[in-house]
């Protein structure tokens, strides 16, 4: 199944109306998102835009960090500069 979210999520991309919900530890699939909700442990313990949750810091900052070594210049600083 893990194969087949990545193609949902990009068939949904750019369609108004729509709610879509991604689990993902793949940055690159909720970069785009309007609000991103991190869980630890089953917990909310950021939520905000991509942009905003990476200022806040924390575990959210730490998985970007980590996954931004095979991420472009031009993608980080879309990314962070968006806040």
């Amino acid at each position: 199944m893990a194969r087949r979210v990545p193609g949902m999520a990009e068939r949904n991309t750019g369609e108004k109306n729509r709610t879509v919900i991604i689990i993902s530890h793949n940055i690159g699939q909720i970069i785009d998102s309007d609000v991103i909700y991190v869980l630890d442990h089953g917990h909310v313990v950021q939520h905000g835009t991509p942009a905003e949750v990476y200022h806040q810091g924390g575990l959210y900052k730490d998985i970007f960090d980590a996954s931004a070594r095979s991420m472009n210049a031009e993608t980080i600083n879309k990314f962070i500069v968006s806040a």
